[in-house]
This record gives C-alpha cells, sequence and structure tokens, in this order.
C-alpha cells in the first residue's frame, strides 16, 4: 500500500545523489532499492533502467561495503522480472559467491551465522 510513496521518496533520494554528488556506496543503495519498487509496482522498463544504471556503477563499490551483494541480487531480480534468466542467474551466483566469501572470513560462528541471516544474503543464499 505504500508503494507510491516510497517511489516519490527513492526518487527524491536519487535526484540528492546526483545533484548533490552523494558517494557511490550510498547512490547503489538507493538505485537497488528503487529498482525493486520498480519490480513491486509491475514497472519493468523502470526497474531496468535502474539496474542498467547500478550494473554501471556497481565496480565502484564492489567490496567496498559488508552489502555490496544487496546492489548484485537486485540486478538479479530486475532481470529475472524482465525474463532475462540467464543474466538473473550469474548475478545470483555472484552475489552467493561474495556472501559466501564475506562469511568464511567472519571467524566467531555466531557472528557468522548473524550475517548469513540478514535477510537480503538469506534470500541470496535461498536463490542458489
Amino acid at each position: 500500500g505504500e508503494l507510491p510513496t516510497a517511489l516519490e521518496y527513492l526518487l527524491a533520494a536519487r535526484e540528492i545523489c546526483v545533484t548533490e554528488d552523494i558517494e557511490a556506496e550510498n547512490y547503489t543503495n538507493i538505485l537497488g532499492d528503487l529498482a525493486l519498487c520498480y519490480v513491486a509496482a509491475g514497472d519493468v522498463p523502470s526497474a531496468s533502467q535502474a539496474a542498467d544504471e547500478l550494473e554501471t556503477l556497481y565496480p565502484q563499490v564492489e567490496g567496498a561495503s559488508q552489502d555490496s551483494q544487496r546492489a548484485l541480487w537486485a540486478i538479479a531480480r530486475v532481470r529475472r522480472s524482465a525474463g532475462q534468466l540467464e543474466a538473473a542467474a550469474a548475478f545470483v551466483q555472484r552475489a552467493y559467491q561474495l556472501v559466501e566469501t564475506r562469511s568464511a572470513a567472519i571467524p566467531e560462528p555466531a557472528y557468522r551465522q548473524t550475517y548469513r541471516d540478514l535477510i537480503f544474503n538469506r534470500q541470496i543464499i535461498a536463490a542458489q
């Protein structure tokens, strides 16, 4: 029920990122959320446009944050919604490898499990 409001806020946040030259990590998070909102709204062309931009920016944030796999997951979900199943599978695989690599680097089992239990990580693992 709040999808139009979410889209409005995300579009405003996107505009701020563009006009204020916000760091790429924050911008990619907004683009990923925007793309997923478009998917939820059934607007695949707009979702694809946001995912294309996200894919272009992704190399700037790859490995830079603990949740850069979210960007790959968002792109995968958009590609799947657009019927691009091979591309979607490739992005899921990249996201999964990132989750696995990062979780393996967490020495404490409880913290490692907490990381794996983050909702987007659970979704990525389940999609594998």
